[in-house]
C-alpha cells in the first residue's frame, strides 16, 4: 500500500512506453541498466537479481506486468537490504509527447524511516537514469562494486544515519 513518503521519482525517456516496458520485462536487458538478472520478468515470474560482491541475491515477485503501462514487483528476499523485504517497487509508463514515455517510480514501503532510505534513495537515482541511457543511447550505467564502494563511501561521509546505514550492509555482506 502506498504512503505519502513512499520514494518516488520520475524520468523521461524519449522512446515509447512499449519499449520501456519490453526492457523492464525482459531478463537479458536487466544487466544493461541495474545488475545481471535471472528467471521470468513476465507477470507471476520471479526474479533473481545478483550484485558483485553480495553473496545473496534480490528476489522479486513479479505482481504486474501490463503492457504497456506498469510494472509492479514485490520484494521476497534481500538479506542485504533486508528492510526491502516486503516492499513493492512500481513502475507507471505514459506517452509523453509524439516520441517519448513519462516514467513515474515509486517504491512502495521504501521511506525516510527505515535506516536504508538514503543509500536505496541514492541507488534509485542512479538505476532509473541508467534505464534512461541504456534505452536512449545503448549504454546504461549499472550496478559495479566500484560504484556501490563510491555510493557506501559518500553516504558514510555525508551524515550520520548514512554510516549507521552503509555500517549495516557492510555488516551483513560479511556475515
Amino acid at each position: 500500500m502506498a504512503t505519502m513518503s513512499d520514494y518516488e521519482t520520475q524520468v523521461r525517456i524519449g522512446t515509447s512506453p512499449e519499449r520501456v516496458f519490453e526492457v523492464l520485462t525482459n531478463v537479458a536487458e536487466f544487466a544493461a541498466w541495474w545488475a545481471p538478472a535471472t528467471g521470468s520478468a513476465a507477470e507471476g515470474g520471479k526474479l533473481r537479481i545478483t550484485f558483485d560482491g553480495l553473496d545473496d541475491p534480490l528476489v522479486l515477485r513479479v505482481k504486474l506486468a501490463a503492457c504497456p503501462s506498469a510494472v509492479r514487483w514485490e520484494v521476497l528476499e534481500c538479506a542485504f537490504l533486508p528492510d526491502w523485504i516486503g516492499t513493492t517497487p512500481v513502475v507507471t509508463l505514459s506517452q509523453d509527447g509524439a516520441a517519448g514515455c513519462h516514467l513515474q517510480f515509486r517504491h512502495e514501503g521504501l521511506s525516510p524511516q527505515l535506516e536504508c532510505y538514503q543509500m536505496c534513495r541514492a541507488g534509485w537515482e542512479q538505476y532509473l537514469p541508467s534505464l534512461r541511457d541504456y534505452i536512449q543511447t545503448g549504454k546504461g550505467n549499472p550496478y559495479t562494486l566500484a560504484r556501490l564502494a563510491l555510493t557506501l563511501w559518500s553516504l558514510w561521509s555525508a551524515d550520520l544515519r548514512g554510516r549507521e546505514a552503509v555500517d549495516g550492509v557492510l555488516a551483513r555482506g560479511r556475515q
